[in-house]
């Protein structure tokens, strides 16, 4: 089933993205709008040359 509806979808911990992936292709409306969000502790610690 296409939605033709202009959206705004906002995910959150959208991790792997299969939902949010699925709410692209299903969506036709060339108006709508998708932001996916991931979270993360932070960048790691400088290890050798990375810094």
């Amino acid at each position: 089933m296409k939605i033709n509806a202009s959206v705004v979808f906002t995910g959150f911990g959208v991790s792997g993205g299969c939902s949010f992936r699925w709410g692209l292709n299903e969506c036709i409306n060339e108006q709508s709008g998708f932001i996916g969000f991931d979270t993360f502790e932070g960048l790691p610690d400088a290890i050798g040359i990375f810094e």
